[in-house]
């Protein structure tokens, strides 16, 4: 049996080859399985620039981003952009920890009342000063449903919000929120300009409204279909960039972004094809960088109807994927196998890492290739036979040959498996509008935790509201955990009941894990300074970037 599924992984590996034509993303399917990685290699960050450099291109791997607004921004391209435009109050380390930032305090005063001190010199792009005046405004607007905020579940106990001294800003709650603190330090933390936001209207965000905030960088142009570009703040007030122009071009596919990478075409990008990792360390243009990540692949049911919203069909397929060998073949080995929503990467620095560590061992076992006992989860399920369809992003390398790792494991255990590949904005759609998850019944991609926050992203699944609990999971007991986890104000017993919560809900398979991703970033030989960990999805990742 071990044989056979090697045999059918192989093949789908080199189907998967096939069906990309083998450009630009490199890649063999007879190459030898991918060496174990050494953890000890990841990367948070680059030295410091130490140069003046006139214009640096950035490729955007994850195409054109719909809105640079905070409130809206919900992807990676949108957050690349915001993240060195606008600020946050607290910061997310390179480390993935959290620190000052547009805030010197933000303190719970008691268990629902948040006391946050501002810095008092910090200016807009337009030389006004920061108030507690803009804060308020950007917290109201986020928690405002009229808005169209993606932030909005972060504000969902906020009850007031009001300037308290000069330079401080008091959140009060209805009940205590653990994470809510954690969350300033990411995308709903972000600031904008009061009267530039009200003046813009339904243009903010957009190419013709562009932006008003304290960055490091300010919005200068969006050209639709082609690039952003922002310009050096020289009043900002921890320090003025060293590049003087940054120009985020939009990618259309990996071998796309390989070649302009390695011809010098675009001096530095993230989530480079991990299919191209011989040629970009083989470069003599640029270095490969592998950093600590909170992001995963997975792919989860995007319907609460047929065979994909029954967790048998779910189980089934995740304990017969063999997740080393995915890793291997459409990783470069650049990652590992994971369990659930939260990889170890996210507490092994909390106090209690020892209660999420232990949780995480005693989660069922999914490192795959139980071929025989898959099979008969799906004939108890009456599912042999049945045709699901899996959605992944035209282009991308990494996601077909998983996709058809998948395929050719679903046929093994009497499932067939249509991969449907769609462009950028059909693909964003299913995320969003109901209408865009019409007829699939799972979608494959990259999930992430922005924020050093245990709860953020498994709340988006198995939660009555979650914005991507698309199979309408409704467990009461899990719920009532996540909500004493979220309501507690003992660290402990906080980190007991999600780990309670975790051991519910992940048998039930809501999503069907792959691995937790390693960071991926080529950056020109004649660069340095970029934040390569995960935390340069909402942080300033390029405030540091110069010459060398």
């Amino acid at each position: 049996m071990k044989q056979v599924k090697q045999l059918a992984i192989a093949a789908a590996i080199a189907t998967a080859m096939t069906l990309a034509g083998c450009t630009g993303g490199g890649g063999s399917s007879n190459r030898t399985p991918a060496p174990e990685f050494d953890k000890a290699a990841l990367v948070a960050t680059t030295a410091p620039g130490t140069k003046e450099v006139d214009k640096v291109t950035w490729g955007m791997s994850t195409g054109e981003p719909s809105t640079v607004d905070p409130s809206k921004a919900g992807n990676d391209s949108a957050y690349y952009a915001v993240a060195n435009m606008c600020e946050t109050i607290l910061l997310t380390t390179p480390e993935f920890g959290i620190a000052e930032n547009l805030a010197t305090s933000a303190e719970w005063a008691n268990d629902t009342t948040l006391v946050i001190d501002l810095r008092d010199d910090v200016k807009f792009w337009d030389g006004t000063p920061l108030t507690t005046e803009d804060v308020i405004f950007s917290f109201q607007r986020n928690a405002d449903a009229k808005t169209g905020s993606v932030n909005a579940s972060a504000f969902k106990r906020m009850t007031s919000v009001e300037a308290t001294g000069p330079n401080q800003v008091t959140v009060t709650l209805s009940e205590p929120e653990s994470e809510f603190r954690n969350a300033l330090a990411g995308p709903a933390g972000y600031i904008v300009q009061k009267a530039f936001t009200e003046k813009a209207g339904k243009n903010i965000g957009t190419p013709s409204g562009g932006v008003m905030c304290t960055g490091p960088y300010k919005f200068k142009n969006w050209v639709a279909g082609q690039s952003i570009t922002m310009t050096a703040n020289p009043h900002h007030w921890k320090k003025t960039p060293l590049v003087k122009e940054l120009e985020l071009v939009f990618v259309d596919g990996d071998a796309t972004l390989t070649s302009a990478l390695l011809s010098g075409e675009i001096d530095g990008a993230f989530s480079v094809p991990a299919a191209s990792l011989d040629q970009f360390k083989s470069s003599n243009r640029g270095t490969f960088y592998t950093g600590p990540s909170s992001a995963f692949v997975a792919f989860a049911a995007s319907t609460s109807e047929g065979f994909a919203a029954d967790p048998k069909v779910r189980t089934a397929i995740d304990i017969a994927l063999d997740k080393k060998a995915a890793i291997d073949a459409a990783l470069n080995g650049l990652g590992q196998p994971i369990k659930t929503f939260v990889p170890p990467f996210m507490w092994e620095g909390s106090e209690h890492a020892d209660i999420y560590r232990k949780g995480y061992e005693a989660l069922p076992d999914n490192s795959g290739g139980r071929i025989e006992e898959a099979t008969k989860l799906v004939k108890e399920a009456g599912a042999t036979g049945a045709k699901l369809v899996l959605a992944i992003t035209s282009g991308d390398q990494t996601a077909l040959t998983l996709a058809t790792i998948v395929q050719a494991t679903a046929e093994q255990i009497g499932l067939k498996m249509e991969i449907k590949q769609l462009q950028a904005a059909e693909f964003s759609a299913i995320f969003y509008k109901p209408e865009g998850r019409k007829g699939l019944d799972f979608v494959l991609t990259t999930g992430y935790s922005d924020t050093p926050s245990i709860l953020q992203y498994p709340a988006f699944f198995i939660t009555p509201n979650g914005l991507f609990n698309w199979t309408e999971y409704d467990n009461p007991e899990v719920a009532k955990a996540m909500d004493t986890a979220a309501t507690s104000t003992d660290s402990k017993v906080a980190a007991e009941a999600f780990v309670k919560a975790q051991s519910l809900y992940v048998p039930d398979r809501p999503m069907i894990m792959f691995a937790n991703e390693y960071t991926r970033t080529f950056l020109s030989n004649d660069l340095s300074g970029v934040v390569t960990s995960f935390s340069h999805i909402t942080a300033p990742w390029a405030i540091d970037l110069g010459g060398k």
